[in-house]
């Protein structure tokens, strides 16, 4: 490697879903024996999971397609915009994945190319 050339991931592996489970944990024993936290803990979890996941997604997300975003994606963003609307709701393996095909659309129309790791940020809550 020559001191120009970097890694495909060049942040630190992302240790958010080892930690949620762990703070999961923590939450309820401490739910268990503060009242103040049994009186705002499903409010609080409500706002503080997703929070840590868009955190999680925005710091260690990088703009490489995952596994199924060669085909589902790329090869779909690769037929003229004709095709690529009969395509929108055409079967991907098993499934169909309309509102990654839709988001990807949105991203390539607001920035001008396709962003992954704006694509994670966009469907993360849809899709979760």
């Amino acid at each position: 490697m020559t001191g120009g050339d970097t890694l495909l991931l060049a942040r630190p592996v992302c240790l958010l879903p080892l930690l949620l489970p762990a703070l999961g944990i923590v939450w309820c024993l401490l739910a268990t024996r503060l009242p103040a936290i049994r009186r705002h803990g499903a409010g609080t979890l409500a706002i503080l999971f997703p929070l840590l996941a868009f955190v999680g997604i925005t710091v260690w997300a990088v703009n490489v397609p995952g596994m199924d975003d060669f085909d589902a994606v790329l090869g779909y963003m690769n037929h003229p915009l004709g095709e690529r609307i009969r395509l929108l709701f055409s079967q991907h393996n098993e499934h169909r994945v309309v509102t990654t095909r839709l988001v990807s659309e949105l991203v390539r129309i607001v920035l001008g190319n396709l962003d992954f790791k704006e694509m994670r940020i966009a469907t993360s809550p849809v899709l979760h």
